[in-house]
């Protein structure tokens, strides 16, 4: 065999072999790192999470490696597989001791899955959280719990001084309810008024005309044919239905109106948190 030859040989020999070396090398530690990195600039964060898998199979135990783990499980939205994901790699206690990034991504999953118990055990428990960081959470959590005193109490005993949470302490107080027995009362007096009351003009007009219209029927009926009038019991009845029908659901209108008054304070109490966090 001429060297001509043998080097060929040597060249086609060894030409699989370079290219399993390069494709090992990249699936090392340096080239899996950049290569999640990248995924996660461009958005891709469900094929980031496996990357960050791998990763933390090759280095377990490093703060930085499991915050980009868990903070991809997040991005994705993939959020209550980010928290069950979180109790594994930080079971009992450990899970209230890990570093602050990773303690935040955990606390905003609870807060994406709109899990404010959760979140609020998880705050209260944490030993490793700045302070400054938890206690106007705190606060927030008790104001979106429609529990105005409780945070007022906890603001105080903070001594926290914090604009915006003055600023919706202040708007809990001047919610701006409609009172439920004064609806009644109108209601009671002139049907539908308690409607109008809370800003249902049509509703109210329309219970007034009905229940007005089939009392003036029955009104009418037995002062034409006396007592024995089907005609004045028959719409007497109805006008009846009508008038409580017309009290019920003034006390539903007042209690919806309410509690869209409060929903959406709540949004902006969670808005508050969500920019906390």
């Amino acid at each position: 065999m001429t060297l001509k030859s043998l080097r060929y040989l040597l060249i086609w020999v060894s030409f699989p072999a370079c290219l399993l070396a390069q494709e090992q090398d990249l699936f090392n530690f340096s080239n899996s790192l950049e290569y999640a990195h990248f995924l996660d600039q461009k958005g891709n964060h469900r094929l980031a999470i496996l990357e960050w898998e791998r990763i933390n199979l090759m280095r377990p135990g490093v703060d930085s490696l499991q915050f980009s783990l868990i903070r991809s499980y997040r991005l994705s939205r993939n959020w209550e597989q980010g928290e069950r994901r979180f109790y594994d790699l930080f079971p009992g206690e450990a899970r209230f001791q890990c570093s602050e990034e990773i303690s935040r991504e955990m606390a905003l999953i609870l807060f994406m899955q709109s899990d404010f118990n959760s979140l609020g055990r998880f705050l209260e428990s944490h030993q490793v959280l700045n302070q400054d960081y938890v206690q106007p959470i705190q606060v927030s959590l008790a104001l979106r719990n429609d529990d105005l005193e409780g945070a007022q109490k906890l603001y105080q005993d903070f001594n926290l001084q914090d604009a915006r949470l003055s600023a919706l302490m202040d708007k809990h107080a001047h919610l701006g309810y409609k009172s439920k027995g004064l609806a009644l009362a109108m209601s009671t007096v002139v049907p539908g008024l308690g409607k109008a009351y809370v800003g249902n003009w049509k509703d109210g007009l329309i219970s007034l005309i009905f229940i007005g219209g089939s009392a003036f029927a029955s009104y009418r009926g037995f002062k034409q044919q006396g007592i024995g009038s089907a005609y004045g019991w028959i719409f007497g009845t109805v006008s009846t239905g009508f008038y409580l029908g017309n009290l019920f659901g003034t006390a539903k209108a007042v209690n919806k109106y309410n509690t869209g008054v409060f929903n959406h304070y709540r949004a902006d109490v969670e808005n508050y948190i969500y920019h906390r966090l």
